[in-house]
C-alpha cells in the first residue's frame, strides 16, 4: 500500500510540474517572446531532466525520513520489497 502511495505521489508531482512548465511556455508564446519551435525544444528538455530531478529529490527526502524517524523503518521494508523487480 505504501509503495502505491509513493508511486502516485511521484506521478502527480511529475504531472503537476509538467503542467506548470506547459502553462508558462504557453504564456510566453502568446506574448510572442519565444517561437513555438523553441518552446517545444525547451519543453522536451524539461521532460527529459524532470524525472531525474524528482527521483533525486524523493530519494534524498526518503533517506532523510528513514534515518530520522525510526518508526517508518517497518513500512520501508514493504516498499523495498514491492520495488524489487
Amino acid at each position: 500500500m505504501t509503495a502505491y502511495l509513493l508511486a502516485v505521489l511521484y506521478l502527480l508531482s511529475f504531472l503537476s510540474l509538467a503542467l506548470i512548465i506547459y502553462r508558462i511556455l504557453r504564456k510566453v508564446i502568446c506574448n510572442r517572446t519565444i517561437k513555438p519551435v523553441k518552446s517545444c525544444f525547451v519543453y522536451m528538455l524539461a521532460m527529459l531532466i524532470l524525472p531525474w530531478f524528482l527521483l533525486f529529490t524523493f530519494v534524498k527526502l526518503g533517506n532523510f525520513l528513514y534515518t530520522n524517524y525510526p518508526s517508518i523503518q517497518v513500512t520501508a521494508w514493504d516498499v523495498g520489497l514491492v520495488l524489487i523487480p
